[in-house]
């Protein structure tokens, strides 16, 4: 898709709207003629004219509805060969591309540029997609008179290429030959000539004085067209802020992003969770060795899945355990390693009552590809004092140099639970913040604007 790209005439100084920047490589001012190079920013004069340019049955910028699609009028030809005369308006649409729109003799026929030629049966019959076209004249040598608006190739008055038609029905293919290439072109007749002109519309006027700093411009394709012309800002650029469907486009983004949310939830959820879950439980000692038990058996059967465990202690009190778990793969007997810890710790100091930590903690294995694993973990237990902590459970534990660590061995009681399956909502939340911001800073945006009046 390509964007208007506002250019002056160097000979007129005429503002011209390049509908298909990016495209086009040739303007032929509508005001006076000349001849303009816009392949590069600095817009080079190819030939000066001083001469009004006709006007069309089409303006440039006119709009219409052909074929279910809108087009716009960019350029226009004005062409003749020995016997006949006829107008070649260039029409274009960001999603559509180009087509052609030819008047001759008041009948109409809408043109697409083939990227592919026809099959050549004879010198007298092509083929195309089926369809046998029959050759209507010798080609003859056809004058393009005429040229306004912007093309996508280097065209100007005068050129000559060699031209024919072949015809089936309703339908020619229009063969061309100039002394670079060969260009073939379907068009198909349309019925009603009057139809045609009502349905494309005369465009804002515009005049060689009209400029970016009108606050004016093109419509978009695709968007509806205000009930009412905007009023220009005395600020260049700024147009009122205002909108009767600003606040059914806030209240649509919320709803989407709601359901978005609501359906990544249930995905999650359904996907996340399933059956088969073991449970197991251990008993270690502070200060001793660690101790390795295996908690059980999971089968896995999607291609990747979660694994979560979760590990509950007892009411132990300033300690903590170290939780190294595997899952064995048992056909491979390739591990896959993650950490947990269960800690709690309580205490009085000078603000009060203090705790810091969970008895219960959650491991998750994300993206574990399907097979059965035995679920192995290596649990350390440790002990831990403070000199303003007074245990409610144990009074001969702290060492009483003021270290901080604890001497006698205590038992911790441990249940671990191992689920296939996991809901990261830690993820979700993070897509959620993803979904929820745009429409955050476009709130934003539109209360700032709301502040000075206008939108940028």
């Amino acid at each position: 898709m390509s964007a208007a790209r506002l250019i002056n005439c160097p000979s007129c100084g005429g503002s011209i709207a390049i509908k298909a920047a990016g495209y086009s490589t040739t303007v032929a001012c509508q005001y006076c003629g000349s001849e303009l190079d816009v392949t590069n920013p600095d817009v080079r004069l190819i030939t000066e004219y001083h001469q009004a340019a006709s006007a069309g049955d089409l303006p440039l910028g006119a709009r219409g509805t052909l074929v279910g699609t809108e087009w716009e009028v960019i350029g226009r030809l004005e062409r003749s060969d020995d016997g006949a005369s006829w107008t070649e308006y260039l029409l274009f649409n960001p999603y559509a591309g180009y087509r052609w729109l030819i008047e001759a003799d008041g009948e109409w026929s809408l043109g697409t540029a083939l990227n592919r030629n026809p099959v050549t049966e004879s010198d007298d019959v092509v083929t195309l997609d089926g369809t046998r076209f029959f050759l209507d004249y010798a080609p003859v040598t056809t004058r393009t008179n005429s040229v306004v608006g912007e093309f996508y190739w280097r065209v100007r008055a005068g050129d000559t290429v060699e031209a024919t038609t072949f015809s089936s029905g309703g339908s020619s293919l229009s063969w061309e030959r100039s002394a670079d290439e060969v260009n073939w072109t379907l068009t198909e007749q349309l019925p009603d000539g009057d139809a045609v002109r009502a349905s494309f519309a005369d465009p804002a006027p515009a005049s060689p004085s009209a400029g970016p700093a009108t606050g004016g411009g093109p419509r978009q394709f695709g968007r509806k067209a205000s009930a009412s012309p905007r009023t220009a800002s005395a600020a260049q650029g700024l147009t009122p802020v205002k909108r009767a469907s600003d606040g059914d486009d806030l209240s649509k983004m919320i709803g989407i992003a709601i359901a978005t949310c609501f359906l990544l939830l249930v995905i999650g959820i359904f996907f996340g969770m399933s059956r088969g879950s073991v449970s197991q439980s251990m008993t270690v000692y502070t200060g001793e060795p660690a101790r390795t038990m295996m908690l059980g058996t999971v089968t896995l059967k999607r291609p990747y899945q979660a694994v979560t465990i979760t590990a509950r202690g007892d009411q132990f009190v300033n300690k903590w355990v170290d939780l190294d778990y595997s899952l064995v793969d048992r056909r491979t007997q390739q591990a896959i390693d993650a950490y947990g810890i269960v800690e709690y710790y309580a205490g009085r100091d000078s603000d009060g009552n203090w705790t810091e930590g969970s008895r219960r903690e959650t491991t998750k294995f994300a993206s574990v590809p399907a097979g059965t694993y035995d679920v192995m973990v290596e649990a350390k237990a440790q002990n831990w004092s403070s000199s303003s902590y007074s245990s409610s459970t144990s009074s001969s534990w702290a060492s009483g140099d003021g270290s901080g660590w604890g001497s006698a061995p205590e038992s911790i009681n441990l249940r671990f639970t191992i689920t296939p399956g996991g809901v990261f909502f830690g993820n979700m939340a993070m897509f959620m913040l993803l979904i929820f911001a745009p429409i955050a800073v476009w709130m934003w945006r539109k209360a700032q604007a709301s502040k000075s009046g206008y939108r940028r």
